[in-house]
């Protein structure tokens, strides 16, 4: 399987999902609560193709492409079927949990979309010979396997991407809440494999078991270990398919409840299933994009969970809820 975490870590795209490593970090206010958790129940998901269609639709629209009609899963005839994976393998590249490839028969030209989601976040590409109304202004360059087409971003929170490629084809790439350089990376059939880097440190291995044990998706390395140092970062996908970043590494290494990632933020302290977990939400309101991280100890272990690329705090912190009564700690 493809590693998400060697894309991310690679950097395939301006508003990719991967933490910084830097340790800065200052004095925040403490409260203090105590609660206990139990595991969450996520629903089964159904995976209706419908369900995503309006933002298919709406991305051709700020895209300047004319409308196409009724979008259909008779790919068979599309001259784009060869060169472009398919849904239920690209959702599973991306950790989510529905796939799928859809055509226009009725459009202006041949178009297929690509797209993958979790209930409402998605990731989408479209493919299309017809082009847009105005031209796209090449001004952002955007991986595309081993090329960096350049095109324009066509939404305020660079959500959604277009370009004329060489080829003469349009193509826009967009995402919901979810990793657009990712998207970009991956909708390729030939796109390229990235080795995934085997864990060497103990943090590391119990991180990833950890973490695959409450549900998470494509656990990997967001980066190796560095020389001498015994402190592990996994990169990883909810159930939700929020993107996540773990610092792990044996106690006594980092204090969990000092802030490493939030400059200047409010502190509260919450016992989950007997352990205390540090949330940290910062008071700055330009931090970017989540601004919560939590840290706690489990065992032989301290954990820092970094501030989200997407979601929302109170989605990473029920995740959290769910390793810390995985992990047993």
């Amino acid at each position: 399987m493809l590693a998400l975490a060697a894309l991310l870590a690679a950097g395939c795209g301006d508003d990719d999902g991967a933490g910084s490593t830097s340790t800065t970090s200052t004095s925040t206010t403490s409260t203090s609560t105590s609660t206990t958790s139990t595991a969450s129940t996520l629903p089964v998901p159904v995976c209706e193709a419908g369900a995503v269609f309006g933002a298919l639709d709406a991305a051709l629209a700020d895209a300047r492409l004319a409308p196409g009609g009724t979008w259909s899963s008779d790919v068979a005839a599309s001259s784009f079927v060869d060169s472009t994976t398919t849904g239920e393998p690209w959702a599973e590249v991306l950790g989510l949990d529905c796939g799928a490839t859809v055509t226009q028969p009725d459009g202006p030209a041949d178009r297929l979309a690509l797209v993958s989601w979790t209930g409402p976040r998605m990731a989408f590409v479209i493919r299309a010979l017809d082009g847009p109304s105005t031209p796209y202004v090449p001004l952002a360059p955007v991986s595309i396997g081993f090329d960096a087409p350049e095109g324009e971003y066509l939404r305020p929170d660079n959500s959604l991407w277009a370009g004329t490629l060489e080829s003469g084809e349009a193509l826009v790439v967009g995402h919901i809440d979810f990793n657009l350089g990712v998207a970009a990376k991956t909708w390729s059939a030939d796109a390229p494999p990235f080795g995934e880097e085997e864990p060497t440190l103990d943090a590391e291995r119990a991180g990833i078991a950890a973490i695959e044990a409450a549900g998470g998706r494509n656990v990997g390395l967001a980066q190796p270990a560095e020389f001498g140092s015994e402190e592990g970062y996994v990169m990883f996908v909810s159930p939700t398919g929020q993107i996540l970043v773990a610092d792990v590494a044996p106690v006594g290494w980092f204090d969990p409840m000092v802030p490493r990632y939030i400059p200047e933020g409010t502190t509260t302290i919450e016992t989950i299933d007997g352990v205390d977990v540090r949330m940290t939400e910062a008071e700055l309101t330009e931090f970017p994009p989540v601004p919560t991280e939590f840290g706690w100890t489990c065992g032989d272990f301290v954990w820092l969970m970094q501030p989200a690329g997407n979601g929302t705090g109170g989605e990473t912190q029920a995740f959290v809820a769910d390793l810390v009564a995985a992990a047993d700690c």
